[in-house]
């Protein structure tokens, strides 16, 4: 998660593995390359949302002078003022939400997703059936009950009508509200009872189903993880459809780089623009002509470089190290990957029990490969 204020500073949240409990957020000045670290409220891990240190924010919106982070795991909306690094926890609404929060094997956070309309931003409640409605201009927070039969609420657009998308354990949907978020209409995209796909969420039920939702005027684009698709919902039919282009894409190949087919996709002008996981190369879609670029982020010695990683990555989870990135070279794929750390499921638990989980990790990564 990160935020650009202009073209100088980054602004990320997130935690530091040997604290643990310790969030902080960091100041990274892209013109001189200095790094400030400033430590948060200590969070006691008793609510209903427990942290486990994997997303503290995993959303932000910058606003005038100041970054709003959208606390997932931290229990908290922040209002950070990127000059005097003033810091404003916005709290009132956590206990309102977690009162909601019936079933927490669905997922563990408070905040997935929002949107901007006027002077409001309305946040997403993942496991809730709640929207946060913060008044820009007041820094003033209500929590709306909403109806939903869904476990996880995960994507919001508005064009209009507010629409979400998120499963149950039986199908993904998109809901249409109105203006003041009464439920008009609910949509089933995929349904378990199709029976022609996997769709076990008694085993998944910590993934989303489907967390973009995009809107392109008379037609929103899904992108489903389970099961793997991304749909195109004409709004006028209400009917969906695999999208051909994207079904091309996230086909399952003879090396696989990373689990997840389309990662980050988001909008600008007429482009769609993402990674596959397939092959970790860039992409930008033009929806409107109907043209889709794709783009290689590598160097000539990259491809050996990749087929032992991507060996490497077959089971793993992968997590960003501490190392502040020197952004004033080329960050090709090879490079990127070698600031990287590889750790298997089996063995996550007792790393994050290790102060030493970095040393760890990487001495794990590199006796792995042979490169």
């Amino acid at each position: 998660m990160h935020t650009f204020r202009g073209a100088i500073q980054v602004c990320f949240g997130g935690f530091r593995a040997v604290d643990f409990l310790v969030c902080y957020v960091v100041f990274y000045d892209l013109a001189d390359g200095v790094c400030e670290y400033r430590e948060l409220v200590l969070v006691e891990n008793d609510r209903k949302v427990k942290r486990t240190g994997a997303c503290d924010f995993y959303k932000s919106y910058a606003h005038g002078n100041s970054v709003y982070l959208f606390g997932y795991e931290y229990p908290a909306i922040l209002k950070i003022d990127v000059d005097t690094r003033e810091t404003v926890y916005l709290t009132d609404w956590v206990i309102e939400v977690e009162k909601r929060i019936s079933r927490m094997s669905a997922s563990m956070g408070y905040v997935s997703d929002f949107v901007i309309v006027d002077n409001s931003l309305w946040a997403l409640c993942e496991c809730a059936n709640a929207v946060l409605r913060l008044d820009l201009h007041k820094d003033k927070i209500e929590v709306m009950n909403i109806s939903s039969d869904l476990d996880i609420q995960c994507g919001i657009c508005f064009d209009g009508n507010f629409w979400v998308a998120g499963n149950n354990e039986h199908s993904n949907k998109l809901l249409k509200y109105d203006t003041q978020f009464v439920l008009e209409k609910e949509i089933e995209i995929y349904s378990a009872k199709d029976g022609d796909e996997d769709y076990d969420f008694s085993i998944k039920k910590s993934y989303w189903a489907t967390y973009p939702v995009i809107d392109l005027g008379e037609k929103l684009l899904l992108f489903s993880v389970y099961p793997c698709h991304a749909y195109e919902f004409d709004k006028v039919s209400e009917q969906a459809r695999i999208h051909p282009v994207f079904e091309e894409l996230i086909k399952d190949r003879d090396e696989r780089l990373y689990g997840l087919k389309i990662l980050a996709p988001r909008r600008k002008g007429d482009f769609i623009y993402f990674v596959t996981g397939n092959d970790f190369m860039w992409n930008e879609y033009d929806f409107v002509r109907n043209i889709l670029t794709r783009y290689e982020v590598r160097e000539e010695c990259d491809e050996g470089v990749l087929k032992e990683y991507s060996k490497a990555l077959a089971g793993k989870i992968v997590v960003e190290d501490n190392f502040v990135w020197d952004l004033r070279y080329k960050l090709t794929l090879s490079r990127f990957l070698k600031h990287m750390k590889y750790v298997s499921l089996n063995d996550c638990s007792a790393l994050w029990k290790n102060n030493n989980v970095g040393d760890r990790i990487h001495k794990e990564c590199w006796e792995e490969l042979d490169i």
